[in-house]
């Protein structure tokens, strides 16, 4: 007996991604395993021959992208997003007012910069929620992401068939750019999670604690936090974010990204953060190549044990 093929929503059939790098990359293939036609548009070739080899149409510009029935915006940061959506040759430019796709902005930039694109898509009828996700590579390739849901309250509902397909759980989070305020939040704490974790287990190891011992403490404690629930996923997650030494400089670039969203937050309510700070400019400050030495370093003792 044939397995049965998974139903799909006509109203959301063809899907867009702008940007599919290490997150957008694997949402972008779960779609796919669940039947839709996707649409790719990533300036890196090696991203376009993946897709286009598994059946993927290839964009070559955002505007190419107009005739989804929804787009994703999953680039590194605001300025990208901006020129993806209202530039030149962005998605505005190409849109049929009569057939507007829904917009779902994914990626981490400012929420004003959300509602200005917002404001601009919906000169030609566009809805737009911003939908940031928390998780990491490996909840990604599961769909078991944490979506954080900004938007007009019907457009949230509206979009919510398409974010249930990536993620456990929906959280809405007000008007259109709330999703990406507890975005930035959530990054606050948990990027300075990600840095202490890998030195809380490579200490714990120095003095004799395997990796899980260290993870079921910290569980239990005071310390729980993402990194220290399943050490196993843990390291997956650092074996992904780790692999290509040039993807993990862009990573420390973008979660000093992240953490500049926060204080640019904060500027706008004359509120100090100097802890953040702090942590932003010793981050700044370490050579990431011996950073990224350390986080393999743990990997590969994680292999061994």
């Amino acid at each position: 007996m044939q397995p049965s093929q998974p139903v799909i929503d006509p109203e959301f059939r063809r899907i867009a991604f702008i940007g599919a790098g290490q997150m957008g990359g694997r949402l972008a293939r779960l779609l796919m395993r669940e039947g839709h036609e996707l649409i790719i548009c990533d300036p890196a070739a090696s991203v376009q021959k993946a897709f286009a080899a598994d059946g993927a149409a290839i964009a070559a510009t955002p505007a190419e992208c107009a005739s989804a029935d929804v787009v994703i915006i999953f680039v590194m940061n605001g300025t990208e997003a901006l020129s993806a959506t209202l530039g030149p040759s962005g998605l505005l430019s190409a849109i049929d007012p009569s057939t507007p796709p829904l917009v779902l902005i994914m990626s981490t930039i400012m929420p004003d910069e959300a509602r200005q694109i917002a404001a601009g898509l919906s000169q030609k009828g566009v809805h737009t929620v911003d939908a940031p996700v928390t998780g990491g590579p490996i909840l990604a390739e599961q769909g078991k992401l944490l979506i954080l849901a900004g938007g007009d309250p019907a457009d949230v509902a509206h979009a919510e068939t398409v974010l249930r397909l990536m993620g456990r759980e929906v959280v809405r989070c007000g008007a259109l750019g709330g999703g990406l305020t507890a975005k930035i939040l959530n990054n606050m704490l948990g990027i300075a999670n990600m840095y202490l974790m890998q030195e809380c287990y490579r200490l714990g190891v120095a003095y004799g604690m395997p990796p899980s011992s260290v993870a079921a403490i910290l569980e239990k404690g005071a310390g729980q936090n993402f990194w220290t629930h399943d050490v196993g996923e843990t390291v997956a997650n650092m074996d992904v974010l780790s692999s290509d030494p040039d993807y993990f400089v862009r990573m420390v670039k973008a979660c000093l990204k992240d953490w500049g969203c926060a204080v640019e937050l904060a500027e706008k309510v004359e509120m100090q953060l100097p802890f953040l700070g702090g942590m932003m400019a010793t981050v700044s400050d370490i050579d990431s190549q011996a950073l990224h030495s350390q986080w393999r370093r743990f990997v590969d003792l994680h292999a061994r044990a």
